[in-house]
């Protein structure tokens, strides 16, 4: 009984959720509509290039709907600047359990996300010996960074293009790694970094969808997933049976 209203009371939540969903797309669509409609409508009603209408007032009508794409942009990137800088602030109250400003550090199990800011993921000239370096988190190990005698556990890894942008993790720049391990941790390794030698590192697993991670040609990335065993066992068969004519038994 008492599960049957726990499923019960879970479904009213996920109605609630799809009608709220709902509302918001509603009201994405009335704004969008608003925003091409009231332009138009006054230029109409105050005669604006009356001598060139309708196309004046469609014009009008495009213009505002362009002026409000412009402002929710604005609108989404300050508000997103806004967001990163309640996290600083919380940040900074809190405290670290380490100092991130600090040079060296030594036998130390440092909380990646709590050791930079938000708004600035970027770890630069910093050395650590014999430290636990845990995530989760996603890095890039940008130039000039130098490792030794990394201890496991294995990190997954993930190829990516010299010029892409990295947003989503936290940046290392010339730093030095001791005798360190990443718990938690998905590196992202530029395609650059693979070719003189990442991809010989013992400690990086690499997830890249391609061809065999020895075999992944500097400059280019095959994204057209592996064929599983079974399958290609399963194609290997079909094929067998139209040259025999029958089915396999």
């Amino acid at each position: 009984m008492a599960k049957t209203k726990q499923t019960d009371h879970i479904g009213r939540l996920g109605n609630l959720a799809n009608i709220i969903q709902l509302g918001q797309w509603a009201i994405r669509v009335a704004i969008t509509v608003s925003a091409f409609a009231l332009p138009a409508w006054a230029a109409s009603a105050a005669g604006f290039m009356a001598q060139y209408a309708p196309l004046s007032w469609v014009a009008t009508g495009f213009a505002g709907l362009f002026a409000a794409a412009v402002s929710f942009a604005i609108a989404g990137w300050g508000r997103g600047k806004w967001v990163r800088s309640i996290y600083d602030r919380r940040m900074i109250a809190r405290g670290a359990y380490v100092d991130p400003m600090r040079a060296t550090f030594e036998r130390e199990r440092i909380y990646l996300n709590d050791f930079v800011l938000p708004s600035n993921p970027f770890v630069e000239d910093r050395t650590f010996i014999d430290c636990e370096l845990i995530g989760p988190a996603n890095i890039n190990m940008g130039p000039g960074n130098q490792h030794t005698d990394q201890r496991m556990p294995h990190c997954d890894a993930v190829l990516i293009r010299d010029d892409g942008a990295f947003f989503n993790g936290i940046t290392f720049v010339r730093c030095t790694f001791r005798r360190c391990s990443f718990q938690r941790v998905t590196v992202f390794v530029p395609l650059s970094n693979y070719a003189r030698g990442d991809k010989d590192v013992n400690w990086l697993n690499y997830i890249t969808f391609g061809q065999e991670q020895g075999d992944l040609p500097f400059g280019a990335v095959n994204l057209t997933p592996q064929i599983s065993s079974h399958a290609s066992d399963a194609e290997t068969d079909q094929q067998e049976d139209g040259e025999n004519g029958g089915t396999k038994q």
